[in-house]
């Protein structure tokens, strides 16, 4: 532990006790040195203010009182202030900027923790980084959308479909927002289609907000209709690809979750089988062709017959 763990960890050992602590005891408890208990004494006496007197008759250390003292500010061991700036940074790099915004005076307590000589954690930010190389900015309206959300009332949106290229009007009661694989989504009641649908937040291009009420859909007609509304998830499963990845790839692959009922099988030769189930094969297919030579679709024909066009397809552009 660091002196800022041992402080902290010495007045939730003193907050609320009512007997004396031996010396010899604070420095068990605290796994360190007979001088690094006193430095840690002094830090929370002289620095900090805390009431910590010597009960000489008692022979050991307690708060002064009935040892309700809490310390000033925002207090965390080493560990919870490195999960609590992970999750800032996390938020940080949500372009949306709405929890960013609202977790600003936040941030700025936990940064003077990190100012604070040899009680923080010195250069935590340079030593995170947050690669997200395939994530889509979520476009002007995350905030205005996770508003609506929050206060239950409908929507009135404009929506470009990515597919077919056309804009419509849309009135929906959004109902949760999705983040897949770094990319974040509306599921909403659409008033128009009387049904769920599932929106890309970067397509949208106008949102206008209501007093009306959104309808409210219960959350197992949710995850019923909209938990298979993703990527290979999407629809009823009606295939089963199999899939034989190489020995090389195989390692990676094994340790990725691309539906819940996946099945792997392990081969004589370090392969790997995996069969997978799937409605729409358009992102199983876009899977496929990232591992290139190291993965040969097996079944159906037609999902191994669009990864080989898309090969001839490509092989052509070079020739």
């Amino acid at each position: 532990m660091n002196l800022f763990d041992r402080v902290f960890q010495l007045h939730r050992l003193m907050a609320g006790r009512r007997t004396a602590l031996p010396f010899k005891r604070i420095e068990e408890e605290l796994e360190c040195s007979r001088a690094t208990a006193r430095r840690v004494i002094e830090h929370l006496r002289d620095l900090l203010g805390a009431p910590l007197i010597y009960d000489r008759e008692a022979g050991g250390y307690r708060y002064d009182g009935d040892g309700l003292y809490e310390l000033p500010g925002l207090w965390f061991s080493a560990n919870e202030l490195a999960a609590l700036l992970t999750l800032d940074a996390l938020t940080a790099a949500e372009p949306s900027g709405l929890v960013n915004t609202a977790l600003a005076p936040f941030r700025t307590r936990l940064e003077s923790l990190l100012e604070k000589e040899g009680l923080g954690l010195p250069g935590w930010r340079a030593r995170l980084r947050l690669l997200d190389a395939h994530a889509r900015n979520p476009g002007p309206h995350f905030a205005t959308v996770a508003g609506a959300l929050a206060a239950r009332r409908r929507i009135a949106i404009s929506y470009a479909a990515r597919g077919s290229g056309e804009t419509s009007q849309r009135t929906v009661s959004p109902q949760r927002l999705t983040r897949y694989r770094g990319n974040w989504y509306l599921d909403a009641w659409c008033h128009g289609k009387s049904g769920l649908r599932t929106f890309a937040l970067e397509q949208i291009g106008s949102v206008q907000a209501s007093e009306a009420v959104a309808i409210e859909v219960p959350e197992p007609q949710l995850d019923a209709e909209l938990a298979a509304s993703y990527g290979i998830f999407s629809g009823a499963p009606s295939h089963i690809a199999e899939l034989r990845f190489s020995a090389f790839a195989a390692r990676w692959v094994a340790g990725e979750s691309w539906h819940p009922a996946q099945t792997d099988t392990w081969q004589p030769d370090g392969s790997l089988l995996r069969r997978i189930p799937y409605a729409n094969g358009v992102e199983l297919l876009q899977r496929v062709l990232e591992h290139g030579p190291d993965v040969e679709v097996l079944g159906p024909e037609p999902l191994r017959a669009a990864v080989k066009n898309a090969l001839e397809a490509a092989l052509a552009a070079y020739s």
